[in-house]
């Protein structure tokens, strides 16, 4: 006859309950973290999109490019159409430092019936600055010797576009007011600037 213990029999039941627990902690406290750190990500892209000027756009600030620049006055162009040249100034912000006082553009202004023309002086080939040679009449890129005549017409093929002809406007009948928006793009149109004409957006 087979003797018997008088020690009960174990079941598994009792060595896994243990187990089971730590894993139900293991799987709540990993719910819980992959929740905070989907909730952490946009949050953190939020804040860098705020905090970064070079992705955050100044609402009350008005683009560069349409702004209108004191660049100098009538009486001082020469009144046989010599073109001038002149640097515009102004305010350039470039990631988190601020100039106040920056080069934004070099121009050539003339007088031409009346009228104030204004070229940039940026050559549209690669971006040298044009120099105008006065025995030529002429805008001379000193870089790929690209050249320009007087009214910003290319003469060679090297510069894949004129001389961008900036929006002048002559407030207080003698003050030279220039915009940069017009940069590249068409010529835009431009009215006598003589006291029997009203000038362009005259204020």
């Amino acid at each position: 006859m087979a003797k018997t213990s008088g020690k009960p029999t174990s079941t598994r039941s009792d060595d896994q309950q243990p187990g089971t627990v730590r894993r139900g902690f293991v799987s709540a406290a990993m719910t819980v973290l992959i929740g905070g750190l989907t909730g952490l990500f946009p949050a953190v892209g939020g804040a860098i999109f705020a905090l970064n000027p070079l992705w955050r756009q100044k609402s009350n600030d008005p683009p560069a490019e349409d702004e209108f620049h004191l660049v100098t006055r009538m009486s001082s162009l020469p009144s046989d159409g010599t073109p001038r040249a002149f640097i515009i100034s102004g305010e350039r912000t470039d990631a988190w430092t601020s100039y106040p006082e920056a080069e934004l553009a070099r121009v050539y202004l003339r007088v031409d019936q009346g009228l104030v023309i204004c070229h940039s002086a940026r050559c549209p080939h690669l971006g040298c600055s044009v120099n105008y040679q006065a025995s030529q009449q002429k805008y001379i890129c000193p870089c790929h010797h690209s050249s320009f005549s007087l009214n910003g017409t290319r003469d060679n093929a090297i510069p894949p576009r004129d001389l961008p002809q900036l929006a002048v406007e002559i407030r207080n009948q003698d003050e030279v007011w220039v915009s940069l928006r017009k940069v590249g793009e068409a010529k835009p149109e431009v009215e006598p600037a003589g006291d029997d004409a009203p000038p362009a957006n005259a204020s």
